[in-house]
């Protein structure tokens, strides 16, 4: 599975619609917009495609599970933490988000493709400024 270190840069984002199906392609859509600020043009989030998506659920922190993508997207659910790689888990606000698929590519919400390398140090750069506003070591 491509793309995991991706997830990590996303922390803190919101994932706010789902659209496609399971199995297949789905293409997510994370609104983050402090990081978003760091390309051109502006915009508020990002475009995930996952190619070959073979589980994609919410295990709630009760234990339900939900497949539903409609229901999965209207949680808004916060990105909180890389629970597992393999297979792939997020911790989220509403519980854990499982995935599997077999490649991921990634889109400005405007539509540009943008790398994990540009996301890396778009993320590098908001953290170390905000450490320095912070007064604290990056």
């Amino acid at each position: 599975m491509e793309g995991i270190e991706v997830w990590r840069y996303l922390h803190d984002g919101s994932l706010e619609r789902v659209d496609g199906t399971v199995p297949g392609d789905l293409t997510l859509h994370i609104s983050i917009p402090y990081l978003r600020k760091a390309f051109q043009p502006e915009g508020d989030g990002f475009v995930l495609k996952l190619v070959d998506c073979t589980c994609f659920e919410l295990v709630g922190d009760v234990g339900a599970v939900s497949k539903d993508l409609e229901e999965i997207g209207g949680h808004s659910l916060e990105i909180l933490s890389v629970e597992s790689e393999s297979p792939l888990a997020l911790y989220t606000t509403f519980g854990t988000l499982n995935m599997a698929y077999r490649d991921l590519a990634m889109f400005l919400d405007t539509g540009e493709q943008i790398t994990d390398s540009m996301l890396d140090k778009a993320s590098a750069d908001y953290w170390d400024a905000w450490s320095r506003q912070h007064g604290r070591g990056a």
